[in-house]
């Protein structure tokens, strides 16, 4: 609709410029006129491309922020001392701690948030960004994948203006989390902020840094169950640390393991090594022995 729109004003106004009856002043006009028209639908155009092209590859993380800054009163971690109990400058938060993405190639070619959080300020704050409107909504654009994911409010003590005080900071924060992203989605973290709950980290945002997200792999470590097609029920458990994985079948036999691409794991110790398939949600492991384990425990 929009290029056919192009094309109709181009005609247009080319048929105006060049109407014998209009003098070259009204031409001039008509040809600027024309000139910042055309430039405004080819833009139209190209962000109506870029939409449809993250709805096909990707979808939001999208996090909210209704406290208004410098309001509330400061709660301490346990254990965290010297605080004053000021008021509150408030974020909410989500950190992709890790994510496996369903395409690599456009995986690539991403920017991911700085320092891989995606914030949402609190409504006021001075030298924030979009925070005159209430709740702050920040909706950022994340390619398809799994991707570990931790929500939490980070707090400060807003300092009235006392040179000598350096005000306290912490996060409370929920569980980490996967979450599996497919075109066209939204993840919607509502404007709950959470004061007093979860876990608190005195200090900065609890994520693992500020560098790469960690190794491109899912977060697959923890307790895994026998889903078939023997032993079903039975615990089995992953730890991991980064690439590094050690699996610990129902029997309680160990075995080292990899990665070999974000979606296929290898037991390198068990049957001359035994490959795995993740599941696109991440929650399933189909062995190529025709076992398979299961996150959640068979009912």
């Amino acid at each position: 609709m929009l290029c056919k729109l192009l094309s109709a004003s181009v005609s247009l106004f080319l048929t105006l410029i060049y109407d014998n009856d209009i003098n070259i002043t009204m031409r001039i006009k008509y040809l600027s006129l024309g000139l910042i028209f055309s430039l405004f639908l080819i833009l139209a155009v190209t962000a109506e491309t870029d939409k449809e092209w993250q709805e096909a590859n990707g979808g939001w993380i999208v996090v909210k922020n209704s406290h208004q800054y410098n309001t509330n009163t400061f709660q301490p971690c346990p254990g965290q001392e010297g605080c004053s109990g000021y008021p509150l400058h408030v974020e909410h938060g989500v950190c992709i701690n890790v994510v496996a993405f369903a395409d690599p190639d456009v995986g690539s070619k991403w920017t991911p948030p700085k320092d891989n959080i995606i914030l949402a300020f609190d409504c006021g704050y001075p030298s924030g960004w979009n925070t005159a409107n209430c709740p702050v909504v920040t909706e950022f654009w994340v390619p398809a994948g799994t991707y570990s994911l931790t929500e939490f409010t980070f707090v400060s003590e807003v300092n009235p203006g006392d040179p000598d005080y350096s005000p306290c900071t912490n996060a409370w924060s929920k569980p980490t989390s996967n979450a599996v992203i497919r075109p066209g989605d939204r993840i919607d973290f509502g404007e709950s902020i959470f004061i007093g709950s979860g876990t608190c980290t005195a200090g900065g945002y609890p994520c693992p840094g500020t560098g790469g997200l960690s190794s491109g792999r899912s977060n697959i470590g923890g307790t895994w169950y026998m889903g078939g097609p023997y032993n079903e029920g039975m615990a089995c458990q992953i730890i991991q640390e980064g690439d590094s994985l050690t699996f610990i079948n129902e029997n309680g036999q160990q075995s080292s393991g990899r990665f070999i691409d974000s979606s296929t794991i290898e037991a390198t110790d068990w049957e001359n090594g035994l490959k795995g398939v993740l599941s696109s949600d991440g929650n399933r492991i189909d062995w190529a022995n025709g076992s398979w384990w299961v996150r959640n425990e068979p009912e």
